[in-house]
């Protein structure tokens, strides 16, 4: 459930998967963990599931991130023109693009 916050977690739309903190996944069946994205220490960064469970999608303070599950693929990085709170909802479109 999203809600005006953010805890740092959020369970993928199969409920397999959690996204974790230092950009990490956890596997709720194995137990098991895999880094999405190298750890960026101090940097608040907020992850997301598309809709479909085949994307997750990073902001931090600096730059928004999009990567493929469960490949890891990087499909895009931009950075923000200014600073974008973290906080703020973020999400891919409903057609998959961005």
């Amino acid at each position: 459930m999203r809600g005006p916050y953010s805890v740092g977690t959020e369970l993928s739309p199969d409920g397999r998967y959690l996204l974790i903190a230092d950009r990490r996944v956890l596997d709720l069946t194995t137990g098991r963990t895999r880094q999405v994205l190298p750890p960026r220490p101090r940097a608040q960064a907020a992850g997301a599931w598309s809709a479909d469970g085949t994307r997750i999608i990073y902001v931090d303070d600096r730059r928004t991130t999009v990567v493929s599950w469960p490949s890891l693929t990087v499909e895009a990085s931009f950075p923000h023109p200014d600073h974008v709170p973290v906080e703020q909802d973020v999400a891919l479109s409903a057609d998959r693009t961005m």
